[in-house]
């Protein structure tokens, strides 16, 4: 029965119920969430907020993924065209207009990235635009990929276009450089 606490002047109400490993909700400039539903194998969007703390209209925007969990919106400000999701085995993307409410053309496979192990798959685009950037759990808890060839763009951050070619060093190491 716990229940966090706010700080004073703040409540704390429940969302949504019955989902399957929710896992990572981003907001879309119009305001909609986006959440990755893990469990499920789908992207949710929730739009409005009702009187009761509950949203107005909820909707699967793209379904048929495997454990998805990275979200991010393509180009970056108020406009974006495409909706970007990292799940477990790959980077997809999809066509994305601002009131959608579920994916507006066909996925986009862009990239495979390594399966198994810590599953989250988490994407950001730099400033410009010009990069974008994905984060690959490892495979263990202790092996180094630098000395274990299974764990080869894993427990890193991956640089890419973002149009998902273009695969550059893994951040991380181009920072110990």
């Amino acid at each position: 029965n716990a229940w966090p606490k706010a700080p004073n002047g703040f409540k704390v109400e429940q969302f949504a119920t019955g989902l399957d490993e929710p896992r990572l909700m981003r907001r879309a400039p119009n305001g909609d969430i986006f959440l990755a539903e893990t469990g499920a194998g789908q992207v949710r969007i929730y739009r409005g907020l009702g009187g009761d703390g509950k949203p107005q209209q909820t909707e699967v925007f793209a379904k048929g993924l495997k454990r998805p969990y990275g979200i991010a919106f393509y180009p970056p400000g108020d406009n974006p065209e495409w909706v970007y999701v990292g799940a477990e085995n790959q980077i997809v993307r999809y066509p994305y207009h601002k009131d959608d409410l579920k994916a507006s053309g066909n996925m986009q496979h862009l990239f495979d990235v390594p399966t198994g192990g810590h599953d989250t798959r988490d994407i950001q685009f730099s400033i410009d635009g010009k990069k974008m950037f994905v984060s690959v759990g490892s495979a263990s808890n202790i092996d180094d990929p630098d000395v274990t060839p299974a764990e080869k763009n894993r427990a890193d951050v991956l640089e890419f276009k973002p149009d998902g070619s273009g695969i550059g060093l893994a951040l991380s190491r181009q920072i110990a450089e």
